[in-house]
């Protein structure tokens, strides 16, 4: 009986979670878009392609320190 209400509550939370996930960008975009005009949009663009350089870099440099940290002390049982 209790795991059908925390069923219930995780299906009705999803659906909440998927509705606002639509809706929220449809009630933002506008005022964004008339706050920022054409240039301020164009500018934040630019940024966010800039950091999703960035952060592709950091993305590909991680697992490679990851697997050479591993291997270092993969015969060391106590670290």
């Amino acid at each position: 009986m209790e795991e059908n209400r925390i069923l219930k509550k995780n299906i009705v939370m999803n659906t909440i979670l998927s509705f606002i996930t639509l809706v929220y960008p449809l009630i933002i975009f506008p005022y964004v878009s008339r706050v920022l005009l054409p240039s301020g949009i164009g500018k934040v663009n630019f940024a966010i392609s800039i950091v999703t350089y960035f952060s592709m870099f950091a993305q590909l440099g991680i697992p490679l320190y990851g697997i050479r940290v591993c291997s270092e002390l993969r015969d060391n049982k106590l670290k």
